[in-house]
């Protein structure tokens, strides 16, 4: 196996990567370049991505924060809140977007989700990236529990978590900012919630045009559709 020959350049890899923090780009080109391996014994870029997606690297895709924003892979969601008036004990809604498919969810509680999704929970929710506000703390605590990863946004970079954020745009559509959330039946979000869902995008356009469309339809189907979640 062509794997097994070069073992020597892939814990280079995995060192570098690790220890020095260098992209898998940065680890090919630079022991070519500097003499440390020659040609016969590195792979290419693309083909230690491959390496990472067969598991035959210590790097896991979640190692991998600007592949994930690539979207090629179920699982990786963005957490925001949604606020109604901006006073103490207000209610406020939990709202979640998936990469890869846009799903959408909108809960009142982050324990509600947990509770609903738990015998799933790691199949279906990889990462998580919000906010690094006081409100989020907690979330961290997913990583001592599950298998989820959480990443916090940048300070004042909304682009960090920029599908959730669209989608709340399209909420404010419904309940436009200063109105209380418990002006809102729970039919009413549910409804908010299914007509996000049913927007048409341009990515389905464009992915049917590239007929990508049977493998997001089978995935959404697999891990999406089967655990749905409507908030009840």
């Amino acid at each position: 196996m062509d794997f097994l020959k070069k073992s020597r350049f892939i814990q280079y890899v995995n060192r570098r990567f690790f220890e020095d923090g260098w992209s898998l780009d940065a680890c090919s080109n630079r022991a070519l370049a500097v003499g440390e391996f020659s040609s016969r014994d590195v792979v290419c870029t693309r083909t230690l991505y491959r390496y990472v997606d067969q598991g035959l690297l210590d790097i896991k895709n979640f190692d991998l924060p600007e592949k994930l924003k690539r979207r090629e892979e179920f699982g990786h969601w963005e957490c925001d809140l949604v606020l109604g008036h901006k006073a103490k004990g207000e209610e406020a809604l939990l709202t979640l977007s998936e990469r890869m498919s846009r799903e959408f969810l909108i809960m009142q509680a982050f324990c509600q989700l947990k509770a609903q999704y738990s015998e799933h929970w790691n199949d279906i929710f990889k990462t998580i990236t919000t906010d690094n506000g006081s409100e989020f703390a907690d979330i961290s605590k997913l990583e001592d529990i599950s298998k989820t990863l959480v990443y916090y946004a940048h300070p004042y970079t909304s682009c960090d978590k920029g599908t959730v954020e669209r989608h709340n745009r399209l909420i404010r559509r419904f309940i436009p900012k200063g109105e209380s959330i418990t002006d809102y039946s729970l039919q009413e979000i549910m409804d908010i919630e299914t007509w996000c869902n049913s927007l048409p995008r341009w990515y389905t356009i464009r992915q049917m045009k590239y007929s990508k469309r049977k493998k997001i339809v089978s995935i959404k189907q697999r891990k999406c559709s089967i655990y749905y979640c409507n908030l009840r």
